[in-house]
């Protein structure tokens, strides 16, 4: 929708509306309530423009209710997540950011830009000029802004050439030919001062395009003409040729794909060829390599208001459109329903999330603009108002060494979301960024998990919600994360930041068998030996499932104290001859019921961590599914103690006393995790 409307002088702003006169904030002045109430069709509505247009846009792009509402208006400096309590439907906040001038009006969590278009006349008061969008993302203007970002770049943030190596992959494709032809160079053919190449982040979606395999090898590096490639690929091309980029690196040409041992070396250097890259082409939009990501693109909807000023005689023209909120200007995963955002294709697949953690620097073709982004800051076409939606950043350097553990738990968490072809390459196609994280730690790593942080990797939790059968073919040992196909809560981070806690196991031995040359890459098989305060549990059946579940709810109970547990996979129930009965994880979708679970199921608590006046955290494992005597596998997590156990929380002396009953010395025990 595009909606214009030319307001007559008597519809002109007030001198003094109690509204929005005084919307702008001054310096060290966080927040502001402007105190009064915008109704649609009443009071500063009728006599002043600038909030009916605020009031009209809102409902004209869909982000207000449909019924008139009494709308709260109030000025924020930056991001604010407002109040919990507010009226989902009668709360719109104006969000003011000083740094660019921006305003931001929001219902709810739905934001909304206000600006005004360059070139048009606009009250300095009010919001700042932007600029049209080109709908052609492989435009003259649209190549401008990329080169304009790369020069910023190399000319000011030293933060983003640091670290970076002189280092040339195996292979790379030439496309400096006066013919037109690409040319797969290997590394003798590369000269040592030509190493300046461009990596593309794709999706593949499907498998019937040309790649490099051992019988077309040899013809390839003779050359070849681009109209044989996919869509994606011949546009990847033309940008880097654009930029000047002489080099281009892509997967399925770079790596020979039927030889395993190749694929093998050249996976292993993953994290060296995006950290490396001159630049990384994202292709987000593209949901496949026939898509490509340069056709004219989809255009927001706007809603526009001109009036005349009539102090300064002018006309203000105003537009509003819907925040855009695709691609790198989207919030990290969190648990909450409110949040609104939209993931483009790339963003959604395994592989590319390290291709772009890694990256020094990408250019990210989104579904609606341009987007740039590096270890020094970001920007985007829209040079859009910042609505404190964090942005899906790259690593840096200072991300790490402030905190390597906690960096890690945080990007596992989104990880786990992504989606793969293959569940096999959920721990390779994460590999580059756990040696990235090794060079700084100098940790081993065993199926994900990092042993001189072997508490916090062993404490993850699935969610509650979003609870997935077991994997039936191996992946990983059950004590890693990668073992399961459901994806991880972030808020189990927040134990990774507490001060005061007590690390309650000790590694004793570990194994790994990598099934290639990377130990990072897939498994056939590790174990831990561990040793730690160990105690008989009993799993109950709790409930049926409520409003927000997915699964019915269990419980355990630890030395008399209960709470809910965590479920790594859907779990099942099973009898040994001899009638022992055992919890397992279940490979199919399974519902609790009284029927199943008659009688507590036992298993056994091992317990990670303690706080005295905090938490307590215990894996719950059941018997390993090799049926060696002494071995164990997860099958979920427990806190203790949790809402249930109300007297246990405010007893301090209690919490104290069932502490001493964890630590134990007599129940400390060494067993095998697998």
């Amino acid at each position: 929708m595009n909606t214009a409307t030319i307001l007559t002088s008597r519809q002109a702003v007030a001198a003094e509306c109690e509204t929005c006169n005084d919307l702008e904030l001054q310096d060290g002045l966080d927040y502001k309530d402007v105190s009064s109430v915008l109704i649609r069709g009443q009071g500063s509505y009728l006599h002043c423009p600038f909030c009916r247009f605020l009031c009209d846009a809102a409902f004209e792009l869909g982000i207000a209710p449909a019924t008139p509402a009494a709308t709260n208006v109030d000025a924020n400096r930056a991001a604010d997540d407002g109040d919990d309590d507010f009226d989902m439907d009668s709360w719109i906040g104006l969000h003011w950011n000083l740094d660019t001038g921006g305003l931001v009006l929001s219902v709810g969590l739905k934001p909304m830009e206000v600006f005004t278009l360059q070139g048009r006349d606009f009250n300095p008061r009010l919001p700042r000029n932007l600029p049209d969008i080109s709908p052609q993302p492989g435009s003259p203007s649209a190549i401008t802004f990329i080169k304009e970002r790369l020069e910023e770049c190399e000319r000011s943030h030293p933060n983003c050439e640091r670290g970076a190596k002189l280092y040339c992959p195996t292979r790379l494709l030439y496309l400096g030919d006066m013919r037109g032809l690409v040319y797969l160079h290997e590394r003798p053919q590369i000269s040592g001062t030509e190493t300046c190449y461009a990596a593309l982040s794709y999706c593949w979606g499907g498998s019937g395009f040309l790649k490099t395999v051992r019988s077309n090898l040899e013809r390839l590096k003779s050359g070849f003409d681009i109209a044989i490639l996919p869509q994606t690929l011949k546009d990847a091309v033309a940008i880097a040729r654009n930029l000047g980029v002489g080099y281009l690196w892509i997967d399925a040409l770079c790596i020979v794909q039927d030889d395993a041992e190749d694929w093998q070396r050249e996976a292993v250097m993953m994290a060296q060829v995006y950290s490396n890259a001159y630049v990384t082409i994202a292709a987000l939009s593209a949901s496949s390599v026939q898509d490509g990501f340069l056709a004219p693109r989809r255009q927001l909807p706007r809603s526009t208001r001109a009036w005349l000023d009539e102090k300064s005689g002018s006309t203000i023209s105003m537009t509003a459109q819907p925040t855009m909120n695709i691609g790198l200007h989207v919030l990290q995963r969190s648990s909450s329903a409110y949040y609104n955002f939209t993931l483009d294709p790339v963003q959604d697949r395994g592989w590319c999330f390290q291709e772009e953690t890694l990256s020094r620097r990408i250019v990210a073709f989104s579904t609606d603009e341009i987007q740039w982004f590096c270890q020094s800051g970001m920007a985007c076409e829209c040079r859009g108002v910042d609505t404190g939606l964090s942005t899906k950043g790259m690593v840096t350097f200072d991300d790490i060494r402030r905190d390597p553990w906690l960096f890690w738990h945080v990007r596992l968490a989104d990880y786990s979301y992504k989606q793969f072809t293959f569940a096999k390459d959920r721990l390779p196609a994460i590999a580059g960024l756990a040696k990235l994280l090794q060079s700084y730690t100098g940790s081993d790593y065993v199926a994900g998990i990092w042993l001189k942080a072997l508490t916090r990797s062993l404490g993850w939790a699935t969610y509650l919600t979003k609870t997935e059968p077991c994997p039936e073919t191996y992946l990983a040992p059950s004590f890693s994360w990668a073992s399961v196909a459901s994806p991880l809560d972030s808020r189990v981070n927040r134990y990774l930041t507490i001060e005061g806690l007590k690390d309650r196991l000790s590694l004793v031995d570990w194994t790994l068998k990598p099934k290639g040359l990377d130990p990072m890459g897939e498994i056939h098989h590790a174990a831990l030996t561990v040793e730690g305060f160990l105690h008989e549990a009993l799993i109950l059946y709790d409930g049926a499932v409520g409003d927000d579940r997915e699964t019915d709810i269990l419980k355990v109970t630890v030395a008399g104290q209960t709470t809910e547990l965590w479920p790594d996979t859907y779990l099942k129930v099973s009898a040994s001859s001899s009638g022992q009965v055992s919890v397992y994880r279940a490979q199919e979708e399974t519902f609790y019921n009284k029927e199943q679970w008659q009688k507590p199921v036992p298993a056994l608590a091992l317990c990670l961590y303690a706080h005295p006046e905090w938490e307590f955290q215990f894996l719950i494992l059941g018997p390993a599914s090799d049926g060696h005597a002494g071995n164990q596998e997860r099958v979920g997590m427990a806190v203790y103690p949790r809402t249930s156990s109300r007297g246990f929380e405010s007893d301090m002396k209690a919490r104290k006393g069932w502490e001493e009953v964890i630590t134990d010395p007599h129940k400390r025990r060494t067993i095998t995790l697998q």
